[in-house]
């Protein structure tokens, strides 16, 4: 295999649109933190356009399931607890995520269409068992049947029990069509491929690009209700490109080319894909890629970005060789990934503190006292020296900025919980137990 390619990532938003609250350095607030550790399957394809060509495939998983947050008559999408991986298969209930790109972006459906909260004697009857749904993302819409002998509450969108609005004709399957070409993608192009190949939906679920923000409505494709209305909550990855020489950021433009909703599970699948003209396979040049989650309203600038990186997660992109039966496990702790995390401490700026001002002043009174092993003060507050030595770096920062205004108000509120905090530790030492107790 080719020189492997670091991914270093941020941690995800912290609230279902996206949001990161401002910090606010206060003694009673408590920071937000540097997201959630929630790591992103990112994965890497080399091949030729006829140019030799890096695809960065990016895929997000959100849920509409329960507890999701309302908003009038619409609930958010949010990013779901769990990021399933990339995937190389060869079957159609879910086609490869490694394909070098899409002409038309793929609108798919799996699961089940389910009968009516209520079901009339014509839709839910002794003999026959029709469902009429539909769904809709944004301008793209799509009503059809699903019928079968006797009494279902639920019928599978997959198999021969389509129908049109009139019951009588089978219709295009809303999942992956039948397409070898996209079970099994090509690694060399000629100047006039046709890339609608890897498109796996049928031509009338397709649009040119899928909106981050997308509104979507399903009709009796849910047991929870016959409508349900859900907004996209306008996530979608940046990446950057570093050269493995010099200070130089390339970005690569993602765009969203697969929508694939599962209808049991709730869940929305978004892959997302970019691609950079690269000098050869070996990839020697790529230093690293950053990648980063950001809300389409809220972006972050890249400054930004590359200052959050300390917290963020550093590891491996995945590769279709890494996906065979045979392959060996993707490490996940090495040295050159060790140094890619303290490549970025270099930035001119900390990143913000992830602890409160009166917890920083409480810690740092516990590890000067030495009345216990410093290992054992950070591990009590769930930190290690790298996350400890990022907090002391931030909060220098902000006191070196803040610490003269308002006639150093901030320096003397920093200096009341230090001493404080000192003050609980001169406490006389309750006695030891006894060697029985």
């Amino acid at each position: 295999m080719s020189r492997r390619i670091i991914v270093a990532e941020t941690r995800s938003p912290l609230d279902p649109a996206g949001n990161r609250p401002r910090f606010q350095p206060r003694a009673d607030v408590t920071p937000p933190g540097p997201g959630r550790a929630l790591r992103l399957p990112v994965g890497v394809l080399r091949w030729n356009a006829p140019t030799p060509t890096l695809t960065v495939i990016v895929k997000v998983t959100l849920t509409y399931g329960v507890g999701c947050e309302p908003i009038g008559d619409a609930f958010w999408a949010e990013l779901a607890p769990e990021q399933p991986p990339l995937a190389i298969t060869h079957e159609l209930t879910h086609p490869s995520d490694f394909v070098p790109f899409k002409r038309h972006a793929d609108i798919l459906l799996t699961g089940h269409a389910y009968a009516p909260l209520r079901p009339s004697a014509a839709g839910l009857g002794a003999s026959m068992t029709q469902i009429d749904a539909g769904f809709s993302v944004d301008r793209l819409a799509r009503d059809f049947a699903l019928a079968a002998p006797g009494a279902h509450a639920r019928l599978p969108l997959a198999g021969e029990l389509r129908r049109s609005g009139d019951g009588m004709v089978i219709v295009d399957p809303v999942g992956p069509m039948s397409s070898p070409d996209a079970l099994a993608p090509q690694r060399w192009h000629d100047q006039d491929f046709d890339f609608t190949r890897y498109n796996t939906a049928s031509p009338i679920q397709r649009l040119p690009s899928i909106e981050p923000d997308a509104i979507i409505r399903l009709t009796h494709l849910s047991p929870r209700s016959e409508e349900l209305k859900i907004l996209l909550p306008g996530l979608a990855p940046r990446v950057l490109m570093n050269p493995s020489y010099g200070d130089s950021t390339a970005e690569i433009a993602m765009d969203c080319d697969t929508l694939w909703i599962d209808t049991d599970r709730e869940t929305m699948t978004l892959v997302f894909r970019g691609d950079i003209e690269i000098a050869s396979f070996d990839t020697t040049m790529v230093g690293r890629l950053v990648v980063s989650l950001e809300s389409v309203r809220h972006e972050r600038s890249v400054f930004d970005i590359f200052r959050d990186l300390p917290h963020g997660m550093f590891f491996y992109a995945v590769e279709p060789e890494d996906l065979a039966p045979d392959a060996a496990p993707i490490p996940k702790v090495t040295a050159e990934l060790k140094m890619a995390r303290y490549e970025t401490w270099g930035h001119v700026r900390a990143p913000d503190p992830a602890l409160s001002l009166s917890l920083f002043a409480l810690i740092s009174a516990e590890l000067a006292s030495k009345r216990e092993p410093r290992a054992k003060v950070l591990a009590r507050h769930d930190l290690d020296d790298d996350r400890w030595t990022l907090e002391e770096r931030a909060w220098a920062e902000i006191l070196a900025e803040k610490g003269a205004e308002n006639d150093g108000a901030f320096a003397e509120e920093l200096s009341r919980h230090m001493i404080a905090a000192r003050a609980r530790l001169a406490a006389p030492v309750p006695a030891l137990p006894a060697l029985e107790d």
